[in-house]
């Protein structure tokens, strides 16, 4: 009686053991092979024709099908990028065998804020995207006349913060003081100074019809001594005083290191990569470590390299508004105009920016509308 039950026993570890193993194996057969980053026009699952998003994950057994002039950006899990921009059908271990041997590792780890970022992205309207953002309420220092902007990081009092760099050439957009009007048919001054307030650079651009202007700054051919920490100036040359009526950002370019090392390692694993999906995961890179000139950079790169892709222009949008980028005019309590920092606004539903899906698949909402739902039943 006693061999009958250790018998039984080890019969049901044995089938215990075989059970686990069949589901291991089936976990890794359906183990993610890419992430979907990005998608513009037709992408679709070819089982059950479901339209996929930014965010969603392929496994091996997955075949995916492109329409004409429709795009995807996948992520391989090693951090490899991968654009598909012909029209077909595509498998994806096939498309696993193109990348299979590389492991990014270092990349790689930041993959899930980027993928998270631009699922937000893929699924807005980029022409309801208006309606998400706002001004930063709350109490702010009275605005100064400055009559030239630019894209910065702020403090939510409209402060500029004092910023790192990592690439030592910056693109610094310029725009009008909101308060002061939009600046066309003006040119934008720009000066770089040394903390003795000694001019390193200076350059004027004209403003476009939207009132901005874009400079290139390479501060490695700067003439500085001691550390490289630079002052940067930006007004509008045909104002009254502008020596006087202008804004000042503090710029350090990052030279060593820990945080210099670690962006170093993480960027050599895209060498000879120029795709736009490629720069989108950079920007990622730069933003988690703080580096947000050099993020934006990297959006701006994108956006140039595939301008159709709505998905990137909104993520840049974004990009701006939640790291506090631009200055909005505003009333204060008192009536009089303040500047403050441009944000995503909260009271926005989720779902009032969703693109409409024309093609009739299924249409896959993130968790926050979910949540959203979620907390209007409770009310």
């Amino acid at each position: 009686m006693k061999n009958s039950n250790k018998q039984s026993t080890r019969k049901k570890a044995l089938l215990f053991v075989i059970v686990m193993i069949t589901l291991a194996l089936g976990a890794n057969a359906q183990e993610y092979v890419f992430k979907v980053m990005a998608t513009n026009g037709s992408v679709n699952l070819k089982a059950g024709n479901k339209r996929i998003w930014a965010g969603s994950t392929l496994s091996a057994n997955d075949e995916i099908v492109v329409g004409a002039n429709s795009y995807v950006g996948l992520m391989h899990k090693g951090g490899k990028t991968l654009e598909i921009k012909q029209a077909g059908s595509y498998k994806v271990s096939q498309l696993n065998s193109q990348v299979a041997s590389t492991n990014n590792s270092t990349s790689a780890k930041y993959v899930n804020y980027v993928a998270g970022e631009m699922a937000k992205a893929d699924r807005q309207d980029i022409n309801k995207n208006h309606r998400k953002y706002m001004a930063v309420t709350g109490s702010v220092e009275r605005a100064t006349y400055s009559t030239a902007l630019a894209y910065f990081l702020h403090e939510p009092n409209g402060k500029p913060a004092e910023l790192s760099l990592f690439n030592p050439v910056a693109t610094i957009r310029l725009y009008g003081n909101p308060i002061l009007g939009v600046a066309t048919k003006k040119t934008f001054l720009v000066r770089v100074l040394d903390f003795r307030n000694k001019e390193l650079f200076r350059q004027e651009a004209s403003a476009n019809e939207q009132g901005q202007a874009v400079v290139s700054i390479d501060f490695s051919k700067l003439p500085y001594k001691g550390e490289p920490t630079f002052i940067i100036e930006t007004s509008v040359k045909e104002a009254k005083e502008p020596e006087i009526n202008r804004s000042k950002y503090n710029v350090t370019l990052l030279k060593e290191g820990e945080k210099y090392e670690t962006l170093k390692k993480a960027l050599a694993e895209f060498e000879g990569e120029n795709s736009a999906l490629s720069k989108i995961v950079q920007a990622g890179v730069f933003e988690q470590e703080g580096l947000i000139l050099d993020a934006a950079s990297c959006y701006e790169a994108a956006i140039a390299a595939e301008p159709d892709v709505a998905t990137f222009r909104i993520a840049y949008d974004d990009f701006i508004a939640r790291n506090r980028m631009k200055l909005l005019a505003t009333k204060g309590e008192d009536g009089k105009p303040e500047l403050r920092p441009i944000t995503i606004n909260p009271d926005v539903k989720v779902e009032d920016a969703y693109r409409d899906d024309a093609s009739g698949a299924e249409t896959v909402k993130p968790a926050e509308e979910k949540q959203l739902k979620a907390q209007s039943k409770k009310k």
